[in-house]
Parts: structure tokens; C-alpha cells; sequence
């Protein structure tokens, strides 16, 4: 749990969307390019207070 006034940042992508009847590769490229977003998401925050 963070400290009371310390920094944060909140981060954000494009929803991603999966057919209801997806077949197991269309899941399975769906899932890849959550995991690709959040490990980009997760670097530019990483990134965002370590210039100041």
C-alpha cells in the first residue's frame, strides 16, 4: 500500500476485445497482445518519475 502523499501514476491502454466464440489461436494472439500492452504500460511507468 502506498504512503500518504507519495507519487503515482495511472496508466492506460485500448480495450481489447475477444469474440464470444473466439477459437483457441484467436484467444491465444489476444492474449499475447495484453500481455505485449501491459509490459509496454508497465515500462512507461516505470519510466514516468525516473526523469525527475
Amino acid at each position: 500500500m502506498p504512503c500518504p502523499f507519495s507519487r503515482g501514476v495511472i496508466m492506460a491502454a485500448d480495450p481489447l476485445y475477444v469474440g464470444r466464440n473466439a477459437a483457441s489461436d484467436e484467444m491465444e494472439a489476444v492474449r499475447q497482445r495484453l500481455e505485449d500492452t501491459l509490459n509496454e504500460i508497465t515500462r512507461q511507468a516505470d519510466s514516468y518519475y525516473s526523469n525527475s
